[in-house]
């Protein structure tokens, strides 16, 4: 979501394309693990990610940043430009626009192969919000989206030429008011992506139109309570040309959440959620949370249900995909029945003016797990496989994990951070481990400040990645990308800075999806920039 509203996306899929995301824009990300809050929706079953974007300031600004890379072996040229202007305060209005264009060419992972590994691509982002004071705690505000896309490569099955043309618009209203009474918000946002590709098997063209209304009333009472109720409607329709029928869904919700403080230091966040779907039925799903901080240390404890239904890819598609001498026919299920889980967290934390770690547990039991299964293999002369693969509600599923965070800022010049994820997914009728996660993650970053000088290094280590191969094995690899960037302070607001990622060259693992896939940019890039604001 951005800015807690939903975003059209090719094929109608219900997470985003964060490539398809103007980077510009982004203020923080916010991240809610699986359905602990009642006021996002009941499809956050494995949690939400919220993208907070920049808001129109009284100040007048203009910044712009151009970077220049290129991949090893002389590809993967590429050209960001990007910039935003504040347009400041005009009366009771403020105004923001910004703009981004990204230029990619194609690259090989075998220069000499006639197919390209990661495709050449051509995108552009526009935007503009505003906002418009009533009174002092009373105001409108408006954003519009534009995005444009248009890559092409040649598959590696055949090697045909492929392509993928997107056209997104997003417009959305918000309105805040604040009396006595309590504190009102409302969101509405109409999206639609008109979109075709071409991955091998002929045109394939999106039409996709979503409108959506959330409303909010938040009032404290008894001096220690802040209660929230909330109300929306979303319709979504898509006319896809790999569906078997045009889905119309619309889902109705309403919400209430108390904020309890039970004393200075403790806290009880609990609520209902009820969403009614045109062509599931109902659910209703309670979430709490309570944390405690004495002192420097904090411990939360949390319990949500969630429910998610198929998408209408799940449902309603057929298509064909090609990779090589691999042939993927991937067809929907009409009659998958939707997700449901139960989440349990436990959180322990301990934070200073200088650091903080952090530690978390956390267990789920998932009902009708949807999966695309193999359910037919053929060889045809080539040899040439060809899987057959059909959604399905597969099992129900166990899922654990841990993790650690910590960051630091011990001396002026210089921050750290660093976080351990691991990851348990098994199937809970046989017991073995399902498939497309890694088990560990490790991240370390660290910045060194030296006068005008700047110098970050990015470490990340994904560990036993399970999932078919080219070779139709289960096998577990594991992948290792070092990223370091150095940057110059010439004046005020203005930074010189240059860099390289993927520092060792890894190559990405062939078993990330079915298909195989790589990780942009594919290998050793290196890049120079330079950003400025006035």
């Amino acid at each position: 979501m951005v800015n807690g509203l939903r975003r059209t996306v090719k094929y109608g899929n219900t997470s985003a394309d964060l490539n398809g995301l103007q980077l510009e824009d982004i203020e923080r990300i916010e991240i809610v693990r699986g359905p602990m809050s009642a006021l996002y929706g009941s499809e956050a079953l494995a949690g939400v990610i919220n993208i907070v974007t920049k808001k129109p300031t009284d100040e007048k600004s203009l910044q712009t940043t151009l970077v220049g890379g290129i991949v090893e072996r002389e590809q993967r040229d590429t050209i960001i430009f990007k910039g935003a202007a504040n347009l400041g305060r005009y009366g009771s209005s403020r105004h923001r626009a910004s703009f981004e264009v990204k230029k990619r060419d194609e690259f090989k992972e075998d220069t000499d192969d006639p197919f390209t590994t990661l495709n050449q691509e051509d995108k552009l982002f526009l935007s503009y919000g505003g906002t418009y004071d009533i009174s002092a705690y009373h105001w409108l505000g408006w954003n519009f989206e534009y995005y444009h896309e248009e890559d092409e490569g040649v598959s590696s099955a055949g090697n045909v030429p492929t392509f993928e043309k997107e056209e997104r618009y997003h417009l959305d209203g918000k309105y805040h008011n604040e009396t006595d009474l309590g504190i009102f918000d409302m969101a509405l946002g109409f999206g639609r992506n008109d979109a075709e590709s071409d991955r091998t098997a002929g045109t394939e063209s999106t039409d996709y139109k979503q409108i959506e209304l959330n409303t909010f009333f938040t009032r404290s009472f008894f001096g220690n309570h802040t209660a929230t109720l909330g109300a929306g409607a979303r319709r979504q329709e898509i006319e896809q040309t790999i569906y078997s029928k045009v889905p119309d869904r619309k889902v109705y919700h309403i919400l209430v959440q108390d904020q309890w403080r039970i004393w200075d230091d403790v806290i009880l966040v609990a609520g209902v959620r009820y969403d009614d779907y045109s062509d599931f039925g109902d659910t209703t799903n309670p979430r709490g949370a309570l944390s405690w901080r004495p002192g420097n240390w904090f411990i939360r404890v949390g319990y949500g249900r969630g429910f998610k239904a198929p998408s209408f890819a799940e449902q309603y598609s057929s298509f064909k995909r090609a990779s090589g001498n691999r042939v993927f026919d991937v067809i929907g299920n009409p009659d998958l029945e939707p997700e449901e889980s139960e989440t349990y967290e436990a959180a322990l934390g301990y934070r200073t003016k200088k650091c903080g770690v952090e530690g978390i547990y956390h267990y789920s039991k998932i009902d009708n797990l949807i999966s695309a299964e193999i359910t037919d293999v053929k060889v045809s002369p080539g040899p040439v496989y060809n899987f057959v693969s059909e959604y399905m509600n597969v099992s129900k599923a166990k899922i654990d994990g841990t993790e650690f965070t910590f960051d630091a800022r011990p001396w002026d010049f210089w921050e750290l951070s660093a976080s351990w994820e691991y990851l348990h997914k098994v199937d809970d009728d046989t017991g073995e481990r399902l498939q497309d996660y890694a088990q560990n993650k490790v991240k370390l970053g660290s910045t060194l400040y030296f006068g005008k000088t700047n110098f970050h290094t990015y470490y990340r280590k994904i560990i036993d990645f399970y999932a078919t191969a080219p070779s139709r094995e289960l096998v577990e690899t594991t992948y290792t990308q070092v990223d370091v960037r150095l940057g110059y302070g010439l004046f005020k607001n203005h930074e010189l800075f240059s860099g390289i990622d993927n520092l060792f060259d890894d190559k990405s693992p062939s078993n990330w999806t079915r298909g195989g896939s790589v990780i942009d940019p594919g290998a050793r890039y290196y890049y120079i920039g330079y950003s400025a604001e006035f």
